[in-house]
């Protein structure tokens, strides 16, 4: 199985660096060169892609929102309180070496479900708030010295043409 997943990865990687070539890159370009150039890798591969396919759209479902009316038979300092867009279900971590995460609706997640959730999700949002912070950090030094004219002008291009121009 990682021998096939790691000859698919090859090959896409190839594909990419095609593809850049002529500019630009998308998904379906990239999903329609792999079937035509690698049909065996696709018939080879197609039952694992499913299952991924079929996961990422569960998981989309899974994080569908809703509102919540917390109410409590103690009472609550402001009484009822209702909140919305929070996701459906939770999402936990996976458990004893297991591959798949497990999904809970938030009504029948317990407080510590509720905290190992936030707690992983804070962790993938510092990491993807860490990334795009230094894109931002690279459109700000950018932006003052970029000309209008060359607003779409590949980076890595207008990059050398700054250095050609302060050497």
């Amino acid at each position: 199985m990682a021998k096939q997943q790691y000859k698919l990865s090859t090959a896409l990687r190839e594909i990419i660096a095609d593809l850049e070539a002529t500019g630009f890159v998308t998904t379906s370009m990239l999903s329609y060169e792999v079937m035509n150039r690698h049909p065996e890798l696709c018939d080879r591969e197609k039952d694992r892609l499913f299952r991924d396919a079929i996961g990422q759209q569960a998981r989309k479902m899974m994080k569908r929102e809703t509102t919540v009316v917390l109410q409590s038979q103690l009472s609550l300092p402001l009484g009822p309180v209702e909140i919305s867009r929070v996701p459906e279900h939770i999402s936990l971590p996976p458990k004893n070496g297991d591959a798949d995460m497990v999904w809970k609706t938030l009504e029948d997640s317990s407080f510590r479900e509720l905290k190992a959730h936030t707690s992983v999700r804070t962790k993938q949002h510092t990491a993807s708030g860490q990334a795009l912070a230094r894109l931002n950090r690279i459109v700000r030094m950018l932006e003052p010295v970029i000309p209008l004219e060359d607003m779409d002008t590949p980076l890595g291009k207008f990059l050398k043409m700054i250095d050609k121009d302060a050497a």
